[in-house]
């Protein structure tokens, strides 16, 4: 709820509280004279006749009178039976303000009733708002297919904070699940069949677990060295009579005879074979559990493995900065975004009632919007590059 939708909910309710909060900003007036209206302001409207006459109007997006907007006549404003809603011309309503109090409802107010001194101005409203990153000359670009720069932002329907929260984030987002920025994290030694609980990094929403196998022990397992050590002992390395350790008791060996099997071979051939059958029973019999869960407010990876080593993740991420899209990619991202931000502009301008004078086939901007998406998806679904290779790869973002 932001502060606009806040003072809307207290309007038959508590209409006092409007009257409060327009003093508490500074009892701000304007009349035809005014220049400049800034955004976010709540302020009476100086006017002797019409239908806004004294009424408490709020500021959704900032009006500057230059060469190319003219002065506002509140006089000849009108409204309609809403009482809310600004109208400017032949039903144009004005995308910069909205009526929260007229003149009758103040009247009504006892002014002269005690007012608590540590009132706080919209205690439960909440701007949208977004720690994304984008230029301005880039929202521009996403932008230009619903008329802006010849529109100003401010006189769409829907606020910069919201286009960038409803349509340039998720358009990112959906971008980053095809094309995920990689990053390898060593998160430890595990021994094997040991549980492991891993937070997500910052901006992660995935990441695939593995294990390293050294030669050396695990430190949570101070008697490890692989998953197979008895078959690598007794078999391939071939206990004590090769070198081995003899853990599990001396194993077979012929001394100064040749091996079975490894006939003209040298113990170093032999050691590399022996691996060879280590890492191929390992492959066979190994097994993993690996989900997500979320608990406590915070995204984790759980499992375990029966095998045991230096346990690593390839977190997928995406990131809050437009600036780190691949140059190459930046033409879909922003056609996408075009994409998301046409839809929603369609779905409210439909509903202009089609008497209306500016009644428009709102219906194509929805039409141009299906036709970009399913081009740059089946394009990215097509990537040799995308999410099913980026693991293996490295990373296809940054």
């Amino acid at each position: 709820m932001n502060r606009l939708e806040y003072l809307k909910s207290i309007r038959s309710s508590n209409p006092k509280e409007i009257y409060e909060t327009w003093k508490a900003m500074g009892s701000l007036e304007v009349s035809s004279a005014t220049k400049l209206y800034i955004q976010g302001t709540l302020f009476k409207v100086n006017a002797v006749r019409g239908d806004l006459r004294e009424a408490l109007v709020f500021c959704k997006s900032e009006y500057l009178v230059d060469e190319d907007h003219e002065p506002i006549n509140w006089e000849d404003i009108t409204t309609d039976s809403t009482k809310t809603i600004c109208n400017i011309h032949d039903g144009v309503t004005s995308p910069c303000f909205d009526i929260v109090l007229t003149l009758s409802e103040q009247m009504a107010i006892d002014k002269d009733a005690p007012v608590a001194q540590d009132q706080t101005l919209f205690p439960q409203s909440k701007e949208i708002s977004t720690n994304f990153i984008i230029p301005e000359i880039e929202l521009e670009r996403i932008l230009s297919e619903c008329g802006v720069p010849f529109i100003r932002i401010e006189e769409l329907e829907y606020t910069r904070e919201q286009i960038i929260a409803l349509a340039v984030v998720p358009a990112v987002q959906e971008f980053y699940s095809y094309f995920p920025i990689i990053e390898e994290q060593y998160l430890g030694n595990y021994g094997p069949g040991q549980e492991f609980l891993i937070p997500f990094i910052p901006y992660a929403f995935n990441g695939v677990v593995y294990y390293t196998i050294g030669n050396g022990g695990a430190g949570t397992n101070p008697g490890y060295s692989n998953a197979f050590a008895f078959m690598g002992e007794q078999y391939a390395i071939g206990g004590m009579g090769m070198g081995g350790s003899g853990r599990y008791g001396r194993g077979v060996s012929y001394p100064n005879k040749v091996a079975p099997g490894w006939t003209g071979l040298g113990i170093r051939e032999a050691n590399f074979m022996g691996r060879q059958l280590q890492q191929a029973w390992t492959n066979l019999m190994r097994k993993e559990r690996t989900h997500t869960v979320y608990k406590d407010g915070k995204r984790y990876l759980h499992g375990f493995s029966t095998i045991g080593g230096s346990l690593n993740c390839k977190w997928c991420k995406w990131n809050n900065n437009w600036d780190a899209i691949d140059f190459e990619q930046l033409k879909d991202v922003r056609r996408l975004a075009t994409a998301y931000i046409m839809r929603n502009l369609a779905a409210i301008r439909c509903q202009v009632k089609s008497d209306s004078p500016a009644n428009i086939d709102y219906s194509l901007f929805s039409q141009r919007a299906d036709a970009i998406e399913d081009k740059i998806t089946e394009k990215w679904d097509g990537s040799s590059t995308n999410l099913r290779w980026t693991v293996e790869r490295g990373s296809a973002g940054l």
